[in-house]
């Protein structure tokens, strides 16, 4: 087996902060301006052109900040078509990280196919866009969904081709853990003043028109509660691992913090697929991580006082976690229903990447039909990809959960069982709320999926021994 050769870190320079910081922040203050002062293809071509000279010149801080804002939709003025940036700004670091590996004179062959899992990615993203542009009817609603998914991709094989020292892939954990901490806080505020706030309006102009009332559960800065509640469960394992798996002080109470804010906002999302995706995560917890005095000695304090928090969410939700017998669990029959009669008109190819919405909302001839997906990843797979789309997703998956085993196991360093923990349960998280929600082709948590699947990569690479390498002839 041919292998993926470590990246010299001892030929990169030393990290500049403070120049870092004063690109980005005078970058920040020109998009800043332009978007309060100027028609909107001025600041479009101020997030291009930013976006990738940051990414070319490889000023870690703007990688950190992107991460950083990875919940939070970049707003762009009204009369602009997009009113989210995020994807514009993810496909200018692609072609920046691009540029920078033909400046260096890397090998791009290795960089998008030196690993079985960049294979899978590419070909899962090949099968997807072929069905949505030339085996089904395209269609407005469903041109979204691929191209939201060439920002996940493009996000995934940035953070690949950045992430070249156990420093900044530390770096990486933290910014995501504080930023998760910063969004729990703001749900939390939320349930406090008993309203999602006009600062959500704002960045969610288009949700007034169905979430006209308060029900309880949080949204945050993301568009819905559900997706919040899978954005938290993808953040969580990173912070209980962090939490058991000593690298720096910093790091350590960062993930505390994280753990215990971000378990309580998991909470008044209300969700139940939620609850049971984080339950299974605890459970591995307790298998693989608290297997000594001393692990044990450092999550009993802070699983206590984060029950001690909980509890009365809990208490007052206690009837939702209790019960499936209502409006939202009886729904999800007519979807999934829809979902397998999609699935069988077209078992091949599907019906087309992203297609689910607009023909459920057909078939019910309701403008309000289309704001659902099929509610669950397996049936909307089969529904929108068939059986190729569905088998190569599975293996891509299968593949990943496989290497974060033996990455937690056969680890270097302790970042490596960070790294491995956090993907194996953030994986397994998915694939059980699964069976009652569809996240991954929502922005927020796409992306952090993809980026997930990145650090494993990543992390991997800087092991020196890839386990992900791809055989001779394959790549």
């Amino acid at each position: 087996m041919s292998t993926v050769a470590p990246f010299n870190q001892e030929s990169l320079p030393r990290p500049y902060w403070p120049r870092g910081l004063e690109v980005l922040v005078a970058t920040l203050a020109v998009l800043l301006t332009l978007v309060l002062r100027l028609p909107y293809q001025f600041p479009l071509l101020i997030i291009v052109i930013g976006s990738f000279a940051l990414a070319v010149l490889r000023v870690d801080v703007f990688l950190y900040a992107v991460i950083f804002f990875l919940p939070i939709p970049l707003r762009l003025p009204e009369e602009f078509p997009l009113h989210d940036a995020t994807m514009i700004v993810r496909v200018m670091m692609f072609l920046g990280v691009l540029v920078r590996f033909l400046l260096e004179g890397r090998s791009l062959r290795s960089w998008l196919l030196g690993t079985r899992l960049s294979q899978l990615a590419i070909g899962y993203g090949f099968i997807s866009v072929l069905s949505a542009l030339l085996f089904n009817e395209r269609s407005a609603v469903g041109m979204a969904a691929p191209v939201w998914l060439l920002s996940y991709l493009c996000l995934y094989f940035t953070v690949i081709g950045w992430v070249r020292s156990q420093q900044q892939m530390r770096t990486v954990i933290a910014v995501l853990l504080l930023s998760t901490v910063i969004v729990a806080l703001f749900g939390i505020y939320q349930a406090l003043i008993g309203g999602y706030s006009d600062l959500y309006f704002w960045l969610h102009a288009s949700q007034k028109e169905y979430l006209l009332f308060w029900t309880g559960r949080i949204t945050s800065f993301l568009d819905h509660f559900n997706t919040l509640a899978g954005y938290l469960h993808l953040v969580l394992p990173f912070a209980l691992a962090s939490t058991l798996i000593c690298v720096t002080r910093g790091l350590r109470f960062l993930a505390i913090s994280c753990l215990a804010t971000a378990t309580i906002a998991l909470i008044l999302t209300q969700s139940r697929g939620g609850a049971f995706a984080f339950g299974g995560t605890i459970l591995l917890a307790l298998f693989l991580l608290a297997r000594n005095t001393k692990n044990i000695r450092a999550l009993a304090p802070t699983v206590f006082l984060t029950l001690i928090i909980a509890l009365p969410f809990v208490a007052a939700f206690s009837t939702r976690f209790a019960t499936l017998e209502d409006e939202s669990g009886l729904m999800r029959f007519g979807f999934w229903g829809a979902a397998w009669g999609m699935f069988q008109s077209s078992p091949f190819v599907g019906v087309g990447y992203g297609n689910f919405v607009k023909l459920y909302g057909d078939s019910l001839q309701s403008l309000e039909a289309g704001h659902y997906d099929a509610h669950n990843l397996y049936l909307q797979l089969l529904a929108e990809t068939g059986v190729l789309g569905f088998m190569v997703f599975m293996a891509l998956v299968a593949l990943a959960l496989l290497a974060a085993w033996r990455q937690f196991h056969c680890f270097q360093s302790p970042t490596d069982r960070i790294v491995g923990f956090a993907a194996l349960a953030a994986i397994s998280s998915v694939l059980v709320h699964g069976f009652t929600d569809t996240l991954l082709d929502l922005p927020q948590c796409g992306a952090l999926f993809w980026m997930i699947l990145a650090l494993l990569v990543a992390n991997d690479q800087l092991s020196g021994d890839s386990r992900l390498a791809a055989k001779p002839g394959l790549a």
